[in-house]
């Protein structure tokens, strides 16, 4: 659990591991555009794939 209310959540009594874990995934939040297409396997592959630049000399 990460945030500035965390650690009173954690430390409160009556929470078990399981029900952390659920806080947690509910609380998670998505990134959305353009994060997620950034992340695509395809989108790094053409913004970082085998793109070489040459010198010219």
């Amino acid at each position: 659990m990460r945030g500035p209310g965390c650690a009173q959540v954690r430390d409160a009594p009556g929470f078990t591991a399981s029900q952390l874990t659920r806080l947690n995934d509910v609380g998670a939040i998505e990134l959305g555009f353009p994060h997620g297409m950034l992340a695509d396997d395809r989108m790094r592959a053409v913004t970082h794939g085998d793109l070489r630049i040459g010198t010219h000399r």
